[in-house]
């Protein structure tokens, strides 16, 4: 008997909390990444959107979109979430995201084609929100902007055990694609990226777990630089590290989208409608770039004075990057996955 009230009692606390989870009638439950990220969207754009629409919104952390959003097919406990491009594409691929018409989206006429993303039907299935850039990171104790001209000073061998590099699940996407295109590639043929991505690795002092471990090593001093993301910089500049920058080399750099997604079978569209399209408008993109560095992709988004001397102008910036195809990505991720893999440990 008390094995039969302890499981009973077990499956309520489940059920409720189950419940608890999912969406509520008319609310929106919103999926991101942890920490100063999801607090962004909390105080950014989730309390200005409820107090003027009425609408309850409520932001869950997560380590990772996908993996989150497939175990919950069809009976997603959020009805929004923000990913990659090529999470976006790849959940799209298997059937696991909701469509919809662009009309109901007036904002995205502000929008460059490429910032969201279209089925075979025609429908929008991803809303780009905003991007950040894929750069040349460096301790500036240690090095200065003009050191890296070229992304192959990554390679240089008086950089040895003193650069970071990111694990594969994000070197596959990242790296390789960028450097592949260094070499004269792109993402549809990374195999001119493998003899740099194999250099830079040998160079490597560790390979990074976390933005928070990339921190400490580049503000540390332990490693003089890396590729990284700027928004991961800019944060750092803004709560007092002067010592870390990042520059983009003359091959470029990597754009970096993030999209708003909503899983199949979501709750609450009318709701969900109504959170994207306020998310795409310049205020709140001007909002979160004061947050986090997170470059607004609305075109019509006006950058002050201040923000453009701290960051740049977005399109100025986008001119010296490149976008890969998301589809690409996603259809080839698991496998160069597995080769960066394979890459690492060779030269170990």
């Amino acid at each position: 008997m008390k094995h039969a009230a302890g499981l009973l009692m077990a499956l309520s606390l489940f059920s409720l909390s189950t419940t608890v989870a999912c969406a509520a009638d008319g609310e929106v439950v919103m999926g991101t990444w942890g920490g100063g990220n999801s607090e962004m969207w909390r105080e950014k754009v989730g309390k200005p959107f409820s107090a003027s629409s009425g609408i309850v919104v409520k932001i869950r952390d997560w380590s990772d979109p996908e993996p989150t959003l497939r175990a919950q097919a069809r009976k997603p406990q959020f009805n929004v979430a923000l990913g990659t491009c090529y999470n976006a594409a790849n959940l799209q691929k298997d059937g696991l995201l909701e469509s919809f018409k662009k009309e109901d989206f007036p904002e995205l006429a502000n929008f460059e084609k490429s910032s969201y993303l279209i089925d075979q039907n025609g429908e929008v299935y991803a809303f780009g929100i905003y991007f950040q850039y894929y750069g040349a990171a460096f301790n500036s104790d240690q090095a200065k902007a003009s050191d890296f001209e070229s992304w192959r000073a990554l390679a240089d061998p008086k950089f040895k055990d003193k650069v970071a590099i990111a694990r594969p699940i994000y070197a596959a996407p990242n790296d390789l694609v960028l450097f592949a295109k260094v070499g004269g590639g792109d993402e549809n043929n990374i195999q001119p990226g493998i003899p740099l991505l194999t250099s830079i690795a040998r160079n490597a002092l560790t390979v990074t777990n976390s933005t928070a471990q990339m921190n400490a090593l580049l503000s540390r001093g332990e490693v003089t630089a890396g590729a990284y993301y700027s928004s991961r910089v800019w944060t750092m500049r803004a709560s007092g590290v002067k010592n870390v920058d990042i520059t983009i080399p003359s091959e470029g750099g990597l754009l970096l989208s993030y999209f708003l997604i909503v899983p199949k079978g979501a709750k609450n569209l009318d709701a969900v409608k109504a959170w994207i399209n306020y998310a795409l408008r310049p205020a709140p993109e001007l909002a979160m770039l004061d947050a986090s560095g997170f470059l607004p992709l609305n075109q019509t988004a006006a950058l002050s004075q201040e923000q453009l001397k701290e960051v740049g102008s977005p399109q100025s910036l986008r001119s010296k990057l490149y976008q890969p195809d998301c589809s690409v990505l996603a259809a080839n991720q698991e496998k160069r996955v597995n080769l960066v893999e394979q890459i690492y440990s060779q030269v170990k």
